[in-house]
C-alpha cells in the first residue's frame, strides 16, 4: 500500500518537474524549422498564456523566447511565426517538428543512458521524459484526427 502511494506521489512529482523539459522541447521542435524556413521572427511561448507581468524573455537574433513563470509548469505553450510564404511540405515539417523533435530527444536519452550504462536514477528520469513525449504525440495524434 506505501509503495503504491510513494509511486503515485512519484509520477506526479515527475510529471510536474519534467512537464516543462518536454514542453520546451516541442516548441523547439516548431520553432527551428520555422526559423529555417521563414525569414521572420519566431516567437516561442512556454507557459502557455502570455500575461505581461509574469514573463521572462530571452531573445536571440531571429527568435524571442517568452516563459510564462505561473504557467510555466501546467500549461503548454506555443510557436509564432510568419508562415505565410512557406510552402506546404514545409508547413508540414514545421508542424510534425514539435512531437518528432521531443520524441526523438527523449528516445535518444533514453538509449543513450542504456548504452553508457549511467546511474539508474538517470535512466528512470529519461525514461520518464520519453514516456511523457510519447504520451503527448499520442495525444497530438488523438486530438488532430478527432
Amino acid at each position: 500500500m506505501l509503495v503504491s502511494i510513494i509511486g503515485q506521489i512519484s509520477v506526479i512529482v515527475g510529471t510536474i518537474l519534467f512537464r516543462p523539459i518536454i514542453v520546451i522541447l516541442h516548441e523547439l521542435g516548431h520553432a527551428i524549422p520555422a526559423l529555417v524556413f521563414t525569414k521572420g521572427k519566431v516567437i516561442i511561448n512556454i507557459g502557455d498564456i502570455i500575461d505581461e507581468g509574469n514573463n521572462w524573455t530571452l531573445e536571440f537574433s531571429r527568435s524571442k523566447f517568452i516563459f510564462n513563470y505561473r504557467k510555466l509548469f501546467l500549461g503548454g505553450g506555443f510557436v509564432t511565426s510568419d508562415v505565410n510564404d512557406v510552402e506546404k511540405w514545409q508547413y508540414v515539417i514545421i508542424i510534425l517538428g514539435g512531437p518528432l523533435f521531443s520524441f526523438f530527444v527523449g528516445l535518444v536519452s533514453f538509449y543513450l543512458s542504456m548504452y553508457y550504462d549511467i546511474h539508474g536514477a538517470l535512466k528512470i528520469i529519461f525514461l520518464f521524459i520519453l514516456c511523457l513525449a510519447l504520451f503527448d504525440f499520442m495525444a497530438i495524434l488523438k486530438r488532430k484526427y478527432q
